[in-house]
């Protein structure tokens, strides 16, 4: 970022003001923590940086003022810089939320004109022919700031539309410029943090990140899909961040409320918020209760306790922005719909003009207005009172839903005449109603599966009720109201009832986050109306009544009251356990997550110091049914909590290869996998197996340098004491972390190398470009070290580019142990973030 500050023009009619603000932090607070994301974190004068590196690399492929590039980096720290890097060059960002179906995003991208995808994860069938795609970790040389003019396109957010697709919003850099003039007014404390755990698809997620950056805090990216036991749901995720600023919808606040405790400021968006929940935030709290749609640039009014305003109320429209109260006739008047005009309002519909025509319309002086749709009331106070809507535009978990795109989904099935969509209490999920097609069966699951490959989560209906008619009103439309009204009088009990007493206590959580009695055993949580917010809630109540510590990758792999409660029971009588891995334990060292364990092709996975073998789980699922995947777990995590570490490193390696020797069929092929500190362990395990003559096919050592070249233990731990203190770890959760990183560690202190290091096994070293511990240096001394050839792999990434290529990594060890090439996994579905 240039030092010079930006053009009166260029602060008005871009992102100067972010621009300005950013040096400003990277001079004064260098190594304070600008992003933290589950793939690690970036200090403002990092993010400075990234943001000039992405720069060149784009600007390299040709992109400049006018292009069009999609956004696809997920919940990851380069998602940030990414952003700026697009309005560095003023292009045009298309943000997408990697975990929403690739039909969607496919059509979003080609809607878009998009010209080149900034994305690591993203799925194949997402990215139209043509799209260049690069990584964003790549760097070019610096390029100058581009000047913009204001009627160009900022940024592009999709949102539901009524013609069975999304449409998207254009904003402008003069919108971009106005906003962001009125956000740094808000005027927060800088240092500290703030969260965001929303969609990176949704306007939202820019709103908490440009809050958070321009007056100085950190921004940390919560990903509750990420299977962190520890933190299981939304209330510890900020909790252990411990943040200054919040800004959430009514309903994760709700969740959470208890864990604001070093909260100054809160902001709530995107709903309606409860009087009782603004009494509960308001004790000692700075609240804003912020109001706007996506088409007037992310805000359009806000209501602030600090000046005395009623914060059940939206407000007053923001510095630069006009609000005005029409009657059906368009006249101005004390209750009426919302239009909103100013410099902030968008370009309108990207290749939708009768859309645009409809909806931006001529004000009664003449200037444009943008028609919300939203009725409002004006107090005597002057505060704009929220009073409802006058179509079928609702809001579910933050996010605006077209109840006709829910409908022309379930339409498209040559089974289904009509569909009517509807919200039932307490409106956190959508309820579709279909009638057959004349001599068809429709068939609720196969409408669920159409929806679910169709649309993001928040938008796939959570009970769909097969109905001769639809209900209709006095002039004949569909009476939505009726029902939810049906839906909320409950159907007939169906199914298994629960049998034992855990079935009972699961039935019993899921009753009283569901908001909905559960008395069938077989019934799926998310078919129910479950999310991943209440999937997290789900998981907080049962820890509470079980006193078991499991995670929310557990409700997800036993979606079932029957399966949970099998779990639940499987982990109350192991080993006192807590947080699960999920896989039937062979007995004290490994762990298998395939159904018929090491009875085909094997990957072993040795974890780094201090970790469990968990983080391998999701590993089976990619690799399908062809390979067993099976887990080192070392003692004193997860399934082996409370137990003592070994006294030495041979004892250890002795038992871990003789679980090896008789778990694993000799005629069935072994690729061991050791990462980091697990390298070494990995190595030793061939070694000795080796010498039981069941050498393994392959030998992969991801981010592990030879032995001769590794750091002390004390250096080792100190690496990772730095590298949670970057993540916002609590105290609690760092000390033990530590102290599994220090037993872990000091049992390679006195390591010897042997005699002969040669391995009769086909070795693959896998390092990190940016890897600051296990250097490409270090890893290119393996063939000296060996005696041997090895055949050596360069990740984009860190030190833990294993996790940040989770989506690569066990495709390649397939391919190595298989010989073929192993599908890309498609988007998850359970357990994305909503909104």
């Amino acid at each position: 970022m240039t030092k010079a500050a930006p053009t009166a023009e260029r602060q008005e009619a871009g992102a100067g003001h972010l621009f300005v603000a950013l040096d400003r932090w990277s001079e004064r607070t260098p190594t304070s923590i600008a992003v933290s994301a589950p793939d690690g974190s970036l200090d403002f004068r990092e993010l400075a940086r990234r943001t000039r590196a992405i720069a060149g690399s784009l600007a390299a492929a040709g992109v400049g003022r006018g292009s069009t590039v999609g956004l696809a980096n997920g919940r990851s720290r380069l998602s940030v810089p990414s952003w700026l890097a697009v309005w560095w060059l003023g292009a045009t960002a298309v943000p997408v939320d990697d975990r929403f179906p690739a039909d969607r995003l496919n059509f979003v991208l080609r809607d878009a004109g998009v010209d080149v995808l900034l994305a690591d994860r993203i799925h194949p069938d997402a990215v139209p022919p043509g799209v260049r795609r690069i990584p964003p970790g790549a760097s070019g040389a610096t390029v100058a700031p581009v000047e913009v003019g204001g009627d160009d396109c900022a940024y592009l957010i999709y949102t539901s539309g009524t013609t069975g697709r999304p449409k998207g919003v254009e904003i402008t850099y003069r919108g971009l410029g106005t906003f962001l003039s009125a956000l740094a007014g808000i005027g927060l404390t800088p240092g500290g943090m703030g969260v965001n755990p929303l969609s990176p698809g949704f306007d939202g997620w820019l709103w908490c990140t440009l809050l958070y950056l321009l007056h100085g805090q950190g921004l940390a990216i919560i990903d509750l899909a990420d299977g962190d036991a520890e933190h299981a749901d939304l209330a510890a995720r900020i909790a252990a961040v411990r943040p200054r600023t919040v800004c959430l919808t009514p309903s994760l606040l709700a969740s959470c409320v208890d864990a604001l405790s070093t909260v100054d400021v809160v902001v709530v968006a995107g709903e309606p918020c409860p009087r009782g929940l603004a009494e509960r935030l308001a004790g000692g709290r700075r609240v804003l209760n912020v109001y706007g749609p996506t088409e007037t640039t992310i805000a359009a009014t806000w209501a602030d306790n600090a000046r005395g305003d009623d914060v059940l109320t939206i407000g007053r429209p923001l510095p630069g922005y006009q609000t005005h109260v029409l009657d059906e006739h368009g006249v101005p008047a004390r209750a009426g719909e919302l239009y909103i005009g100013g410099p902030a309002v968008a370009r309108g519909y990207r290749n939708r003009p009768g859309l645009t025509a409809e909806r931006f319309v001529p004000g009664p002086l003449g200037d444009r207005l943008y028609r919300t749709g939203d009725l409002v009331s004006i107090r005597s106070d002057g505060l704009l009172e929220y009073v409802g809507r006058r179509d079928e535009q609702v809001k579910v978990r933050g996010f605006r839903v077209e109840l006709r795109e829910v409908e022309l989904v379930a339409e498209e099935l040559e089974t289904v005449t009509a569909a009517a969509a509807y919200v039932p209490d307490p409106g956190q999920t959508i309820g579709l109603a279909v009638v057959p097609a004349p001599g068809r069966t429709a068939d609720p699951a196969a409408i669920r599966d159409h929806c679910r490959n169709r649309l993001p989560d928040f938008m796939v209906p959570a009970g769909i009720d097969v109905v001769a008619a639809l209900p209709a009103t006095a002039n004949g439309k569909v009476d939505r109201a009726a029902l939810a009204r049906r839906a909320a009088g409950g159907r007939p009990a169906a199914g298994r009832a629960p049998a034992t007493t855990r079935e009972l206590e699961v039935c019993a959580a899921w009753s009283e986050v569901l908001d909905r009695p559960v008395a069938d055993v077989d019934a799926d949580f998310f078919e129910l109306g479950g999310h991943s917010l209440l999937a997290a809630m789900a998981v907080s109540a049962l820890r509470e009544r079980t006193g078991i510590r499991l995670s929310m990758q557990t409700l997800l792999a036993h979606p079932t009251p029957a399966e949970l409660a099998a779990e639940l029971d499987r982990l109350a009588g192991g080993a006192g356990t807590g947080l699960p891995v999920a896989g039937r334990s062979a007995g004290g060292w490994l762990v298998p997550w395939s159904a018929v364990p090491a009875e085909r092709p094997t990957v072993l996975c040795v974890p780094p110091a201090g970790s469990g073998c968990g983080r391998y789980r999701a590993w089976q699922e990619v690799l399908g049914d062809d390979f067993s995947v099976v887990g080192v777990q070392l003692p004193g995590r997860e399934n082996r909590l409370g137990e003592p570490h070994p006294s030495t490193l041979d004892e250890m390696v002795s038992a871990i290869t003789a679980q090896v020797l008789d778990v694993v069929k000799p005629d069935q092929p072994l690729l061991v996998f050791g990462e980091s500190y697990g390298g070494l362990i990995g190595y030793e395990i061939t070694r000795r197996l080796g010498e039981h003559g069941r050498w393994p096919a392959a030998l992969v050592l991801a981010a592990c340098e030879p032995p001769q070249l590794r750091d002390a233990p004390e250096g080792l731990v100190e690496h990772a004491r730095h590298g949670m203190l970057e993540t916002g770890i609590d105290h609690d959760t760092r000390a033990q972390v530590l102290d599994l990183v220090r037993r872990d560690v000091e049992l390679i202190r006195d390591y010897r190398a042997p005699a002969d290091p040669r391995v009769d096994a086909a070795v693959h070293v896998w390092g990190a470009d940016r890897d600051d511990t296990a250097s490409p240096e270090r890893l290119d001394a393996w063939p000296e070290y060996l005696g041997m050839p090895v055949h050596r792999r360069r990740f984009e990434g860190s030190h833990v580019f294993v996790t940040e290529q989770a989506a690569v990594i066990p495709r390649l060890l397939g391919e190595i142990l298989g010989g073929r090439r192993v599908p890309l996994p498609g988007p998850r579905r359970a357990g994305a973030v909503p909104c």
